[in-house]
């Protein structure tokens, strides 16, 4: 019998984890197609270091915007490397990374599952919390939104430190303290709001009356104190001390977010991301409620403590899982936030989920408990399917959110991008002109406009709006490359290589700064340095096609052909798609007189590219080498038949038509060329000059 129990035990667990696993799939299936969105542009599909493993160590060690060329004073390395394993997994096919970010969403929630059986050794109650969390709406902002995800690893990884903790209160194993440092240091790389694990271990004795030993916490407090310490002195420091609002000043709005988040988590209506960075003062009657919310909540959670360990634990966990996001200690960039509930949402799905327990443990009751739970979970269910249609295009997001935070400069300069990349450029103009309008300082949003002038041909407003983003964030790498491109495409050589010299000063790691710096000494024949700066760009990213590329194109200029084809091999190593670099491998085969090769290689572009008029036309020279005749009219024939206006190839059939006696082909193709303005040897024209008028054909 005791075999058959256990085995009904572990078959409802399975069922359990298997219900959490569909549930997280069901609600969040419509966000997988969801575009990249606000970071997810920056951190993802402009990222140069996510791209390539040669950049792992940089990943690990460096603020989340340095691949970027920026800062964003946050360190979080373990979310930096799940997004550099899905761009190797799937490039950027945005799905990809949607669905990894559903599985930490699920993964998250099954170390919840997992915490509160071993905690309360209730399956039930354990399951409902979780299926509670799984669903709600309030998490959508950290599943629908990519780089969202980082709540969901701070999660995994803190709670499954609390359960190797306890576990080893339990075992005394090394293994399992060996497994709780090694979380509680994923926890804390993963996001800054891990600090709290300490005082969630000291919860954990205080509330289940466990005998509190400090020799086993001193090692995880001094692992989150060297965490600190490098955080806030070497490690990204820490942002936002520009705000000059005092704590006292921010106290009422923490109070005023105390009441919101109690709403949210009941009625999760007009979910958003837009709430700002509000100051809030006394006379605000919310902030009251707020207050009497927390006083009424702590008082019972220290009065009851010994008594109902549910509801303690849960509303202590609410209240110090907020504490790092609570914009009292330190400044933070929003008053409030749906996804600061993430970790805190924790103790109101376990409060929900006991009650629902405690109706479904009364004799005939249970029908009712099942239909609240199955009603509680279809509400929130359903608004979160809603809700994720809200992330799933930026114009429309960020459109949104201005209906909320109309007054937010980082918004309005999100939506600017977002109309750009849509060719909507009059609208992003507008947009970014209203971004700088609220926030005079906004660098990024005067780099990015001026983006947009230099692409229109305003290239003097171009200059000033680059040159004012320069003087606004002294740092910030973009507007010098940019400003240096502008200046090298207008021939103004020196100040370019001024520009990019003092971006490199800036950032030595940032292999763009070399790339562009490269470009203008190829302009200018400096030939060596540019080979010194590609060869830096590839000690920097092994993995760019484009520096192997432009190398490859150097050797070929400087006649060095099979230095060049080597370049041009690594490049289609990495970019197999790069039709460019096949085009030029063939003309340095043909160069050296090897002309099959040629053709080899030139025929790989047609596969890629059936329309490319210069490959045929190369291939069509190989071949009137090679004495190849009816090939190379096959090619020079396809060459006019993808471009009309392709005049050398017209040349080049009436060429051949004429050594073949066919002097209508001959005189229709000279005429083709000579439409398009084609300049042809003189000699030529007295031989064809006969038949231009008789129209006669040898042997036809």
């Amino acid at each position: 019998m005791k075999l058959i129990s256990l085995r009904s035990i572990s078959m409802q667990h399975a069922i359990f984890v298997a219900l959490i696993i569909i549930a997280g799939v069901i609600v969040y299936a419509n966000s997988i197609n969801g575009q990249f969105i606000w970071d997810d542009e920056l951190l993802i599909k402009d990222n140069i270091y996510i791209k390539s493993w040669s950049n792992l160590w940089k990943v690990l060690t460096r603020d989340i915007g340095a691949g970027y060329g920026s800062e964003y004073g946050f360190y979080r390395p373990v979310l930096m490397f799940t997004l550099m394993v899905d761009y190797a997994l799937w490039g950027l096919k945005v799905q990809g990374y949607h669905i990894s970010t559903i599985i930490f969403h699920i993964l998250a929630t099954l170390s919840i599952y997992w915490f509160l059986m071993i905690l309360y050794k209730n399956r039930l109650m354990a399951f409902i919390a979780a299926m509670l969390f799984v669903v709600h709406p309030v998490h959508a902002e950290d599943v629908s939104y990519i780089t969202g995800r980082a709540n969901s690893l701070l999660m995994l990884f803190m709670v499954c430190a609390l359960i190797f903790y306890i576990r080893y209160l339990s075992t005394g194993r090394l293994r399992d303290y060996i497994l709780l440092l090694s979380c509680a240091l994923l926890a804390l790389l993963s996001k800054e709001n891990a600090v709290v694990i300490v005082p969630f271990m000291f919860l954990y004795h205080y509330v289940f009356q466990q005998k509190l030993r400090i020799k086993y916490l001193l090692p995880v407090i001094a692992l989150t104190a060297l965490y600190l310490i490098l955080r806030i002195t070497i490690l990204a420091p820490l942002t936002y001390t520009a705000y000059m609002d005092t704590t006292l000043q921010r106290l009422p709005g923490f109070f005023i977010a105390i009441a919101n988040y109690t709403r949210l988590l009941f009625m999760p209506f007009n979910l958003h991301s837009g709430y700002g960075r509000q100051v809030f003062t006394f006379n605000d009657l919310k902030v009251y409620l707020g207050l009497a919310i927390a006083v009424i909540l702590l008082t019972y959670a220290f009065k009851k403590h010994r008594h109902d360990r549910v509801n303690t634990f849960s509303i202590f966990w609410f209240f110090i899982a907020l504490i790092p996001v609570s914009n009292v200690i330190y400044p933070a960039c929003e008053y409030m936030a749906e996804r600061y509930l993430y970790v805190p949402s924790l103790g109101f799905c376990l409060i929900l989920a006991r009650y629902m327990c405690d109706v479904y443990s009364k004799k005939g009751y249970k029908l009712l408990a099942g239909i609240m739970i199955a009603a509680a979970l279809i509400y929130y269910s359903s608004i979160t399917i809603s809700h994720n249609r809200y992330w799933r295009e930026p114009i429309l997001y960020y459109k949104q959110t201005l209906k909320y935070d109309s007054l937010s400069p980082l918004v309005h300069a999100n939506l600017g991008k977002a109309y750009y990349d849509a060719g909507r450029t009059q609208e992003a103009i507008d947009a970014y002109n209203r971004s700088i309008a609220l926030d005079s300082s906004y660098a990024e949003a005067y780099n990015n406009l001026a983006v947009i002038y230099y692409d229109i041909g305003d290239r003097d407003r171009a200059v000033s709006l680059y040159m004012t983003a320069i003087g606004k964030k002294r740092r910030y790498i973009a507007p010098y490359i940019n400003l240096g491109n502008l200046y090298n495409d207008q021939g103004i050589y020196m100040k370019a290589i001024e520009l990019y010299n003092i971006a490199i000063g800036i950032d030595p790691e940032y292999p763009a700064s070399y790339k562009n710096l490269g470009n203008v000494y190829y302009n200018i024949g400096q030939y060596d340095k540019t080979i010194a700066c590609l060869h830096k760009v590839i000690d920097l990213d092994p993995k760019d096609a484009g520096a192997y590329y432009n190398l490859g194109n150097v050797y070929y200029r400087l006649g060095r052909l099979y230095q060049a084809i080597v370049y041009y091999e690594k490049t289609v190593s990495i970019d197999p798609g790069n039709i460019d670099a096949y085009n030029n491998m063939g003309n340095a085969y043909y160069a050296m007189g090897q002309h099959q090769k040629a053709i080899q290689y030139l025929t790989r572009v047609t596969y890629i590219d059936p329309d490319n008029a210069k490959a045929y036309y190369n291939m069509g020279i190989a071949y009137y080498d090679l004495k190849m005749q009816q090939e190379a009219v096959d090619s020079f024939q396809k060459a006019v038949d993808a471009d009309k206006d392709y005049a050398k190839a017209y040349f080049k059939l009436s060429v051949i038509y004429f050594s073949q006696g066919k002097y209508t082909q001959a005189v229709k193709y000279y005429k083709d060329a000579d439409r398009l303005g084609l300049e042809m040897p003189e000699e030529f024209l007295d031989m064809l000059a006969p038949y231009i008028y008789q129209g006669q054909d040898k042997g036809v």
